[in-house]
């Protein structure tokens, strides 16, 4: 959940304000954005090219368990405003937990 602005065009529903906006990403391409009761969600594809099975095998009185589940790495695009005069620091939280600290330039993206 992000309190700010959200620019609500046909399917964009992620922040964006004066300062910055931001995307998720899996691959190169956007993820699609749903929106119910005010909160913005993503849903991705297990089964995209960049998807893969994670394998965990564990033991346990002398037996052995595997757990397998697929995996889709994504990657969360800030995008700061040119109109900025200097740099500014980004919090990205996923899930609730705190993911990342990024510094941004005026008119560029990470």
């Amino acid at each position: 959940r992000i309190a700010s602005q959200r620019k609500q065009t046909a399917d964009v529903f992620m922040p964006e304000n004066d300062i910055f906006s931001f995307r998720v990403l899996v691959g190169d391409n956007e993820v699609q954005e749903y929106q119910r009761n005010g909160v913005t969600y993503i849903m991705a594809d297990l089964n995209t090219q960049s998807s893969y099975k994670r394998e965990i095998k564990e033991a346990d009185d002398g037996q052995t368990f595997t757990q397998k589940w697929p995996v889709t790495p994504y990657t969360i695009k800030v995008t700061s405003k040119p109109s900025l005069r200097s740099e500014i620091k980004v919090n990205i939280f996923v899930d609730g937990e705190a993911a990342d600290t990024i510094y941004i330039s005026p008119g560029t993206s990470r």
